[in-house]
């Protein structure tokens, strides 16, 4: 390996390191939709910077990352993009953008003019009501009417789009309510991710027979009792990476622990005061039987329940699903 290899080693690293920089940006769950397109221009201009002189590498790179933004863009990106305020102020527009070219109010850009449009016809149905939202934007791009306050010019700046909505657009109540609901908007699917690997946990090769409404409930108790063993102080020892390991599980007992708690919400015999009973009984076997003598087992009996073998901390989550089992359907 010579000295020209490294050379071109780092003029990779160079141009690629704003192309990562800005996937790292939108692998979060916030509400980032507003900053999509600035994102793609500042990361396009920034490799024009590292590539100024090789015209040729950046016009083969920059065709292949227009060609893949085309097909992530949505209309909804450029609503989002004209309804975040900094866009428009002067600190803003004064600074030249990565690669040398002047800044420019999102609405000014013809394609996002063309994107947006295309976004409020299909969000607003209601022709009267469409004109008003289009002479509200009129209004704040231009600073006019409810939007001229000096209070709500100096803080296009500062504030984050979703507060500045907040703060300053009722007297606008129509753009208000949709720009609320673009703008709280993430850019991936981080966020419902976490739910799908429950449910490929809970759903897996071995319980592949689960019943739709069956798994659903199952991960709404597995996911609402990840979340109270974080309150516990033997969190870190005892529960943090309880289910890290697919193959080792509980969803057994937490099923039975499931039907038991339906069966006692059910059941308008027992008392309210017997939950510790049912979580420390086998939860597959049935409480009332017509021959008892059957059924029972005896203390000197020999032969051990599947219940036996459980572990002090396995009971303690049993008694715990059945407890988020009766709360969900309370709920309901």
């Amino acid at each position: 390996m010579d000295d020209d290899l490294w050379r071109k080693c780092e003029r990779l690293v160079k141009f690629t390191k704003p192309i990562y920089k800005m996937i790292r940006f939108f692998d979060s769950d916030k509400a980032i939709i507003g900053e999509v397109y600035e994102q793609m221009d500042t990361m396009l201009g920034l490799i024009k910077d590292e590539l100024l002189d090789d015209l040729l590498v950046y016009d083969l790179v920059h065709d292949f990352v227009v060609e893949r933004w085309d097909k992530m863009n949505l209309p909804l990106h450029c609503l989002a993009y004209v309804l975040v305020p900094k866009y428009y102020t002067s600190s803003w527009l004064s600074k030249p953008a990565p690669g040398g070219e002047r800044r420019k109010k999102p609405h000014f850009d013809i394609e996002v003019q063309k994107g947006y449009f295309q976004a409020l016809d299909r969000l607003i149905t209601d022709p009267t009501e469409s004109v008003l939202v289009r002479q509200q934007i009129s209004n704040f791009v231009s600073c006019r009417g409810v939007f001229s306050q000096p209070q709500a010019v100096a803080d296009r700046a500062t504030m984050e789009a979703l507060a500045w909505w907040d703060m300053y657009g009722g007297g606008a109540p129509e753009l208000h309510c949709l720009a609320l609901k673009v703008l709280s908007q993430s850019v991936n699917s981080s966020c419902a991710e976490r739910c799908w690997s429950t449910y490929s946990y809970i759903h897996n090769v071995k319980r592949n027979r689960l019943g739709a409404a069956r798994a659903e409930k199952l991960v709404f108790v597995h996911y609402n009792g990840r979340l109270l063993t974080r309150f516990r102080e033997d969190y870190e020892s005892n529960y943090k990476n309880w289910d890290a390991n697919p193959e080792i599980t509980n969803i057994e007992q937490s099923g039975a622990s499931l039907e038991a708690g339906e069966a006692y919400e059910n059941d308008d015999d027992i008392d309210e005061g017997n939950d510790d009973d049912i979580a420390t009984t086998n939860p597959m076997t049935p409480r009332h039987s017509s021959t008892p003598s059957s059924t029972a087992v005896t203390p000197t009996s020999t032969t051990s329940t599947p219940h036996s073998s459980t572990p002090p901390a396995q009971d303690q989550e049993v008694q715990r699903c059945l407890r988020l089992a009766r709360t969900k359907r309370k709920l309901k």
